[in-house]
């Protein structure tokens, strides 16, 4: 019983440790300047490129040009559920096309080919 209960805290610290590892950074409001599907074998499926400038809001964690950002949603579902990243991309079309403002947060710690994912999205 004894082994059992240790191995459950260690489990335990171990999860909450992995989940301080992760690093949600909250971008500034920023409109949708491209979007960008593929075929799955680079920066996870799908990304866009915002006016934000996340390299700058991160310091230096997430790659950027002249100022704007790409960012990755992971429609593979390497990163997070397909189904998530899928709802993401739609969000980052939705705000280039009707020329709203988005608010994305990005997990500095999750990646694809250098690009950080967006987990969360909102409208202005």
């Amino acid at each position: 019983m004894k082994k059992i209960l240790l191995g459950a805290a260690a489990a335990l610290v171990m999860g909450i440790s992995g989940a301080a590892n992760a690093e949600i950074v909250r971008l500034p409001w920023a409109s949708v300047l491209d979007v960008t599907v593929n075929d799955g074998s680079n920066f996870g499926g799908c990304l866009a490129r915002i006016s934000a400038n996340a390299n700058a809001a991160t310091g230096g964690a997430c790659p950027g040009m002249n100022g704007s950002s790409y960012i990755s949603f992971s429609c593979t579902g390497e990163l997070q559920a397909a189904e998530v990243g899928e709802k993401l991309y739609e969000t980052a079309q939705i705000g280039m096309l009707t020329n709203r403002q988005v608010r994305f947060h990005i997990d500095t710690n999750r990646k694809h080919n250098g690009y950080c994912l967006a987990v969360r999205a909102d409208f202005q």
